[in-house]
């Protein structure tokens, strides 16, 4: 059977004829290898890896960064108080708004300060530097004139009534320390006003003021002997609380007591009924319990003192002790 194959053709041109592939070399048509492509080969099944372990340290951290440097200081702030200029007129005359002045140049001779109602960035700070004198008193406040950091260059004590003027004040000061500010110098008026006297506490009680009569009897080595042994006058008026006998040697004895105004009292005038001072077989006795006793006593009372009877005893000493109203 004879093959069809192209006219004309040329070099590595390829026809295929009943399955068959020819390709024109130039000179003649060469049947080729059969080609044809086999079936495409099952895709492998593979398996996913594991997960590799998680580490167990952790990086060292790294070292600090070096500090910045400081920021510059800041520039100082504005004095407190109240901004004024000082004049270096003495004229008791309104020194202008935001102006002060005073009535002397001489520090120690400055006895009143004006100043304008109105301060450099015209305020008005007039009710303020009014209450300046309520405290009342020469010494109601104290006025204090800084600059900067130099501090309280200046310090008054307000020493009167202020005076409102209308548009200006007149202070009535005293110099306490600096030196005066130069003429248009910017100052801080600062007032700093004392507290109000409190009101006075009410009175207390009187003290208690104990004193004391008596007599002191020696029998010159003998027991001392019975009879009147002296008188006593007392100038403030109070009350009998208590007697008291100490003597020299345990023994007994028992002594009366009189009292007569402004005049020698007898027997007649004993103030101690029948609870007597007595003194029994001891050394000292004293007693608070006046049952019967006259206690009262007034101004220019004379007391007496009598020995009754008395046994071993050659001194002795009886006292009464008197409260003082």
């Amino acid at each position: 059977m004879a093959l069809d194959f192209p006219t004309s053709p040329t070099v590595g041109i390829r026809t295929s004829i009943d399955n068959k592939t020819w390709e024109y070399n130039g000179k003649g048509w060469k049947l080729l290898p059969n080609q044809i492509q086999g079936l495409q080969g099952v895709q492998g099944l593979g398996f996913q890896g594991v997960q590799g372990r998680a580490g167990t340290s952790q990086g060292t951290q790294g070292t600090q960064g070096t500090f910045g440097l400081q920021g510059i200081q800041g520039t100082l702030g504005a004095s407190g108080g109240f901004p004024y200029t000082f004049s270096t007129t003495l004229t008791a005359s309104d020194p202008g708004t935001g102006f002060f002045r005073f009535n002397s140049a001489t520090t120690g001779s400055i006895t009143e300060m004006y100043i304008s109602d109105l301060d450099t960035n015209s305020v008005d700070r007039s009710g303020a530097l009014l209450t300046l004198d309520d405290s009342g008193g020469t010494d109601s406040a104290r006025i204090y004139l800084p600059i900067g950091a130099t501090g309280f260059t200046v310090s008054l004590t307000v020493t009167g009534t202020i005076t409102n003027n209308g548009t200006w004040l007149t202070i009535p000061v005293s110099y306490t320390s600096g030196a005066l500010p130069a003429n248009n110098e910017l100052r801080s008026v600062i007032g700093v006003r004392n507290g109000l006297q409190g009101v006075q506490g009410v009175t207390g009680p009187v003290g208690t003021v104990k004193r004391t009569v008596g007599v002191s009897i020696d029998g010159g080595g003998s027991v001392i002997t019975t009879g009147t042994k002296g008188y006593v006058e007392v100038p403030y008026a109070g009350t009998i609380n208590e007697w008291k006998i100490i003597a020299d040697v345990s023994g007994s004895a028992t002594f009366d007591v009189w009292k007569a105004n402004a005049a020698i009292p007898t027997n007649a005038n004993s103030i101690t009924a029948a609870a007597k001072p007595t003194l029994t077989a001891a050394q000292r006795a004293t007693s608070t319990t006046l049952t019967g006793w006259t206690t009262n006593v007034a101004a220019n009372d004379v007391f007496g003192f009598e020995v009754e009877s008395a046994t071993t005893i050659t001194k002795a000493v009886l006292i009464v002790v008197i409260q003082q109203a």
